[in-house]
């Protein structure tokens, strides 16, 4: 699997789901909020490889999740974090129902707030076939 099959898995995930996806650089996820909920997935970092012809690919991702732009109360604003916190996780453990990867595995995720969103930033290492 290539680094484009990748960005299509997740954004086949995040589409079920029913959320916007883009794949954007670092430095340019907070001009990449055009409309919410939203998946952002910084570019794939190819870490290992196994195998010569055929075998496995370990990639690196990092994600953001956003839900939304409301001023939460601190409790309403756990709630929102704790549902975004789900909502990532699930699409993460989806992946491995996409043709060619393996598992994905050494999941952090971690409330975040870019601009006035509230969401979270989620990294991974997934394991794909080539």
């Amino acid at each position: 699997m290539n680094r484009s099959q990748l960005i299509a898995a997740f954004s086949e995930v995040a589409s079920a789901k029913g959320y916007s996806f883009a794949t954007v650089a670092a430095n340019r996820v907070p001009t990449a909020i055009d409309s919410l909920p939203k998946l952002l997935l910084e570019p794939p970092v190819f870490v290992a490889i196994e195998g010569r012809s055929a075998g496995k690919i370990t990639y690196s991702v990092k994600l953001h999740l956003l839900l939304s732009t409301a001023s939460l109360p601190t409790t309403e604003r756990y709630i929102a974090e704790d549902r975004a916190e789900s909502e990532i996780l699930d699409m993460l453990m989806q992946l491995s129902n996409c043709e060619s990867i393996v598992f994905v595995d050494e999941v952090k995720i971690a409330p975040s707030a870019i601009g006035s969103t509230i969401g979270c930033t989620a990294t991974a290492k997934v394991v794909t076939e080539f």
